[in-house]
Protein backbone atom coordinates (compact mmCIF):
# COMPACT_ATOMS: atom_id res chain seq x y z
CA UNK A 1 0.00 0.00 0.00
CA UNK A 2 1.38 3.42 -1.41
CA UNK A 3 0.63 6.60 1.37
CA UNK A 4 1.43 10.04 0.81
CA UNK A 5 0.89 12.20 4.32
CA UNK A 6 0.71 16.44 3.74
CA UNK A 7 3.98 18.18 4.77
CA UNK A 8 6.22 14.77 4.45
CA UNK A 9 8.14 14.80 1.03
CA UNK A 10 8.55 11.19 0.35
CA UNK A 11 5.90 8.24 -0.14
CA UNK A 12 5.73 5.24 2.24
CA UNK A 13 4.88 2.00 1.57
CA UNK A 14 3.69 -0.53 3.79
CA UNK A 15 4.04 -3.92 3.16
CA UNK A 16 2.44 -6.71 5.25
CA UNK A 17 4.36 -9.66 4.84
CA UNK A 18 3.73 -13.43 4.87
CA UNK A 19 5.27 -15.00 8.12
CA UNK A 20 8.44 -16.54 7.93
CA UNK A 21 9.70 -20.41 9.60
CA UNK A 22 6.13 -21.56 9.25
CA UNK A 23 7.76 -24.41 7.30
CA UNK A 24 4.90 -24.51 4.50
CA UNK A 25 5.63 -24.04 0.66
CA UNK A 26 6.70 -21.15 -0.13
CA UNK A 27 8.73 -20.14 2.95
CA UNK A 28 7.82 -16.13 3.76
CA UNK A 29 11.38 -15.25 3.32
CA UNK A 30 11.84 -16.36 -0.30
CA UNK A 31 8.90 -14.94 -1.36
CA UNK A 32 9.82 -11.62 0.12
CA UNK A 33 13.06 -11.55 -1.20
CA UNK A 34 11.97 -12.30 -4.82
CA UNK A 35 9.43 -9.44 -4.23
CA UNK A 36 12.51 -6.94 -2.92
CA UNK A 37 15.00 -7.59 -5.16
CA UNK A 38 12.36 -7.04 -8.26
CA UNK A 39 11.21 -3.98 -6.99
CA UNK A 40 14.06 -2.05 -4.74
CA UNK A 41 17.14 -2.13 -7.42
CA UNK A 42 18.10 1.64 -6.36
CA UNK A 43 18.61 3.07 -2.83
CA UNK A 44 15.39 4.06 -0.69
CA UNK A 45 15.09 7.23 1.04
CA UNK A 46 14.60 5.36 4.31
CA UNK A 47 13.46 2.36 5.44
CA UNK A 48 11.89 0.85 8.35
CA UNK A 49 10.55 -2.27 10.07
CA UNK A 50 7.21 -2.68 12.00
CA UNK A 51 7.32 -5.70 13.46
CA UNK A 52 4.25 -7.23 15.50
CA UNK A 53 5.26 -9.99 17.92
CA UNK A 54 2.94 -12.25 19.61
CA UNK A 55 4.32 -12.25 23.30
CA UNK A 56 2.31 -15.23 24.12
CA UNK A 57 3.89 -17.44 21.58
CA UNK A 58 5.85 -20.67 22.89
CA UNK A 59 9.33 -19.64 24.59
CA UNK A 60 11.03 -22.13 23.61
CA UNK A 61 10.28 -22.36 20.04
CA UNK A 62 13.64 -20.61 18.07
CA UNK A 63 11.11 -20.30 14.81
CA UNK A 64 9.25 -17.59 16.77
CA UNK A 65 12.13 -15.64 18.60
CA UNK A 66 12.22 -11.76 17.60
CA UNK A 67 16.02 -12.19 16.92
CA UNK A 68 15.17 -14.69 14.19
CA UNK A 69 12.88 -12.37 12.55
CA UNK A 70 14.20 -9.41 12.51
CA UNK A 71 17.62 -11.17 11.03
CA UNK A 72 15.38 -12.32 8.47
CA UNK A 73 14.21 -8.84 7.39
CA UNK A 74 17.63 -7.58 7.68
CA UNK A 75 18.80 -10.41 5.23
CA UNK A 76 16.63 -10.41 2.91
CA UNK A 77 16.40 -6.15 2.22
CA UNK A 78 18.86 -5.69 -0.79
CA UNK A 79 21.94 -4.09 0.60
CA UNK A 80 22.83 -0.60 -0.82
CA UNK A 81 19.00 0.24 -1.81
CA UNK A 82 17.11 -1.00 1.36
CA UNK A 83 18.89 -0.91 4.65
CA UNK A 84 15.76 -0.05 7.88
CA UNK A 85 16.85 2.08 9.85
CA UNK A 86 14.40 2.26 12.25
CA UNK A 87 12.74 -1.09 13.56
CA UNK A 88 10.14 -0.99 15.71
CA UNK A 89 8.47 -3.95 18.01
CA UNK A 90 4.62 -4.23 18.30
CA UNK A 91 3.25 -6.70 21.07
CA UNK A 92 0.18 -8.78 20.29
CA UNK A 93 -1.27 -11.68 22.26
CA UNK A 94 -2.41 -14.64 20.32
CA UNK A 95 -6.82 -14.64 19.88
CA UNK A 96 -6.32 -18.01 21.37
CA UNK A 97 -5.01 -16.84 24.36
CA UNK A 98 -8.46 -16.54 27.02
CA UNK A 99 -9.19 -12.58 27.76
CA UNK A 100 -8.49 -11.06 29.98
CA UNK A 101 -5.07 -11.62 30.23
CA UNK A 102 -3.88 -9.84 34.26
CA UNK A 103 -1.22 -7.25 33.82
CA UNK A 104 1.45 -8.99 35.81
CA UNK A 105 1.24 -11.71 32.99
CA UNK A 106 1.27 -9.14 30.21
CA UNK A 107 4.33 -7.10 31.87
CA UNK A 108 5.98 -10.62 32.48
CA UNK A 109 5.89 -11.14 28.66
CA UNK A 110 6.95 -7.80 27.90
CA UNK A 111 10.07 -7.94 29.90
CA UNK A 112 11.81 -10.37 27.38
CA UNK A 113 10.67 -8.43 24.62
CA UNK A 114 12.14 -5.38 25.83
CA UNK A 115 15.19 -6.85 25.89
CA UNK A 116 15.28 -8.73 22.92
CA UNK A 117 14.52 -5.20 21.29
CA UNK A 118 16.98 -3.37 22.94
CA UNK A 119 19.79 -6.85 21.95
CA UNK A 120 18.47 -5.81 18.42
CA UNK A 121 18.44 -1.99 18.34
CA UNK A 122 15.03 -2.16 18.05
CA UNK A 123 11.83 0.00 19.81
CA UNK A 124 9.00 -1.31 21.60
CA UNK A 125 5.55 0.35 21.17
CA UNK A 126 4.97 -0.32 24.28
CA UNK A 127 0.94 -0.37 24.01
CA UNK A 128 -0.44 -3.60 22.56
CA UNK A 129 -2.43 -4.19 19.82
CA UNK A 130 -5.31 -5.44 19.85
CA UNK A 131 -7.21 -4.91 16.55
CA UNK A 132 -8.29 -1.59 16.79
CA UNK A 133 -7.85 1.06 14.54
CA UNK A 134 -6.38 3.90 16.40
CA UNK A 135 -3.96 1.31 18.33
CA UNK A 136 -2.75 0.89 14.83
CA UNK A 137 -2.64 4.33 14.06
CA UNK A 138 -0.52 5.22 17.41
CA UNK A 139 1.73 2.33 16.27
CA UNK A 140 2.49 3.82 12.86
CA UNK A 141 2.80 7.61 14.22
CA UNK A 142 5.54 6.15 16.62
CA UNK A 143 7.24 4.27 14.12
CA UNK A 144 7.31 7.80 11.81
CA UNK A 145 8.44 9.76 14.55
CA UNK A 146 11.31 7.14 15.25
CA UNK A 147 11.86 7.75 11.22
CA UNK A 148 12.41 11.48 11.53
CA UNK A 149 14.45 11.15 14.51
CA UNK A 150 16.93 8.44 12.59
CA UNK A 151 16.94 10.77 9.17
CA UNK A 152 20.20 12.14 8.74
CA UNK A 153 20.13 15.86 8.49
Amino acid sequence: MRCHFEGIQSDFVIVDTPSFFTFVDPDGDVIMQQWMDARYTKKCAAAAILYMHNIAANKDDPNLAMKNHLGTFRRICPPGALVPRTVHVVSIIDRAIQRPVPGDKIEAWMQPLRQQAREEGASVFEQQFEGRPETAWNALRDLLDACVKMAPS
